[in-house]
């Protein structure tokens, strides 16, 4: 068994290990081999290239298939992860590109359908909301009218309806003779209930007619009461000076 010279320390050592056992240096074995001038075309070795190193003494260093086929597989390597690469980028614009395009860029047709779907519902709830608050308002003015009526026939003061009657209409005339009258009979009455069975409101919510049932507790002169049942059609229109709904007649 042959020995080498550790370069860094000077000392023996064998040739088959890889560290200097007195300072640990790596050791580099020389894979030269010399050969005859005349032996080196008949190199039969498994190595890929032969490089002459000393031509004087005919020593070459052999470079082993190992080597290639390191180079090899990484030649390899690398062009199988620039085709993997260029699939995926290939992929990425036919597909994800595609879809992420659908989602981002909605169709301007679509958007103005939603915002049109949306405007027509704000517009929807808004009427409903308007003919919601009208009609709150017509049950405050029967409640109101029905009450201070009945009050005005009692104490004979006819001025208690007029916040709920249209100055001179037909109703504002009819009570004028009826309110007095009723009184002088000695006639007193009293609300029971007074409810709302039907709304005609026109569309520009100015005007319209309402369908009532009327309970009221008649008392005659001679102290009898009973309770009688009417149902009138009060017409109605918005007065704007006053912001309020008033009566304009009844049938």
């Amino acid at each position: 068994m042959s020995c080498l010279v550790c370069k860094k320390c000077g000392a023996d050592i064998n040739e088959t290990i890889k560290f200097c056992p007195n300072c640990g240096a790596h050791i580099i074995h020389d894979r030269s081999i010399p050969i005859n001038k005349e032996s080196i075309s008949d190199i039969t070795l498994p190595f890929n290239k032969i490089v002459v190193e000393d031509s004087n003494n005919l020593k070459v260093k052999v470079i082993p298939k190992t080597i290639k086929f390191k180079r090899k597989g990484l030649i390899i390597t690398i062009g199988f992860f620039m085709i993997f690469l260029l699939v995926g980028v290939t992929v990425y614009n036919m597909f994800f590109k595609n879809v992420a395009n659908k989602i981002v860029n909605v169709p301007i047709k679509k958007l103005s359908q939603n915002k049109q779907s949306s405007t027509k519902g704000k517009n929807n709830n808004t009427n409903l909301n308007v003919i919601k608050n009208t009609k709150n308002q017509l049950k405050n003015l029967l409640k109101y009218y029905t009450t201070y009526s009945a009050q005005a026939i009692n104490t004979n003061n006819i001025s208690l309806i007029y916040p709920y009657v249209v100055s001179g209409s037909d109703l504002y005339k009819d009570q004028q003779s009826y309110i007095p009258s009723t009184y002088k009979a000695g006639i007193k009455i009293n609300i029971i209930s007074a409810n709302i069975t039907n709304y005609n409101i026109s569309e520009d919510k100015k005007s319209g007619s309402i369908n009532t049932s009327l309970v009221y507790n008649i008392i005659a002169k001679d102290g009898t009461s009973s309770n009688k049942v009417f149902n009138y059609v009060y017409e109605f229109q918005y007065n704007d000076s006053t912001s309020n709904y008033q009566f304009v007649r009844f049938k």
